[in-house]
């Protein structure tokens, strides 16, 4: 047995008229609520020419966290006068945070509205849906919401090394600072993580007296800028006289959004500088043994878990 859902729009130059946006249209199938949507002035994604499609768009609507939906479609555009449909098979795992899938530009406007074409006749269009393979599978009903805050603390700490060198190894904390009502740490590995000692390895990680801070059933949404700074007394290339000097704008930083839980109380990149560039007195990084490193902490909100 077919399941089939046929949509025919009467008045549709009328709908183009609306411009940009959908129409759209529920039924219900195989115990799911669907919404079958129209967009009649549609572009192709990454063209160069500005020509408009019609796209279909299938939604499922009401999913519950505790399951997923595999499954397969086929969109199809009714050839109303020779019966040579336009037809693509999709396949979508719809989830309660992916509830569309969309076949964008499924046919050009220029082409539905040809005369001598069946695609519109008589000012109406027969569109629809196929649902060829619907599979409900269990995925254990945990949702994540992420709750962004419009007011955001922020703030900033410098961490000076007077004597690289004498950092201890594995690895080096800074002193703990507060931003945002957490406490925070960088951690330095002087000679890199995982057995990799070519590279400085940075992270962030948030004090163990902060876990218990920490929102219920997850955690906070932080970004994170960690940087080291250039030192002005860098000299340039090979120049003996050291009239050229390092800008002391430049630095080597990366940028890092995560959320810290109590399971994951460090971020960053184990891979952060070569060591042999980090050492190079031409770089600026370090000289004469110190170096200043500097992590930027932006508390954008906290995660939730859900669980059915």
């Amino acid at each position: 047995m077919k399941h089939v859902f046929i949509w025919k729009i009467d008045g549709f130059k009328s709908l183009l008229e609306q411009g940009k946006g959908s129409t759209n249209t529920s039924f219900e199938m195989l115990g799911i609520c669907w919404c079958l949507a129209v967009y009649p002035m549609d572009r192709m994604s990454g063209a160069t020419d500005s020509e408009k499609h019609m796209s279909l768009q299938l939604r499922a609507r009401r999913l519950h966290p505790s399951y997923m939906l595999e499954t397969k479609v086929k969109f199809f555009i009714h050839d109303q006068r020779h019966g040579k449909h336009i037809e693509r098979e999709v396949s979508h795992t719809y989830l309660t945070t992916s509830e569309r899938s969309k076949v964008p530009c499924m046919i050009p406007l220029k082409t539905l509205k040809n005369p001598s074409l069946g695609f519109l006749l008589n000012d109406s269009i027969a569109v629809g849906v196929e649902l060829i393979e619907i599979k409900k599978v269990p995925c254990n009903g945990v949702e994540r919401v992420c709750f962004i805050q419009k007011n955001k603390s922020s703030g900033s700490y410098s961490w000076y090394i007077e004597d690289f060198s004498q950092l201890s190894r594995p690895f080096a904390l800074s002193k703990p600072f507060m931003i945002g009502g957490y406490t925070w740490r960088i951690r330095l590995d002087p000679e890199g993580k995982y057995s990799n000692k070519n590279y400085i390895s940075l992270y962030l990680e948030l004090e163990h007296k902060s876990v218990s801070q920490l929102p219920p059933s997850s955690g906070v949404m932080v970004e994170t800028v960690l940087s080291i700074k250039r030192q002005s007394q860098g000299v340039l290339g090979n120049d003996p006289h050291g009239t050229q000097t390092v800008d002391p704008f430049q630095e080597k930083l990366i940028v890092v959004r995560c959320n810290f839980t109590p399971s994951f109380t460090s971020w960053g990149i184990s891979e952060f500088l070569r060591l042999e560039d980090f050492k190079a007195p031409s770089n600026g990084y370090l000289i004469k043994g110190t170096c200043t490193i500097e992590a930027s902490v932006c508390v954008l909100g906290s995660e939730k878990d859900r669980s059915s």
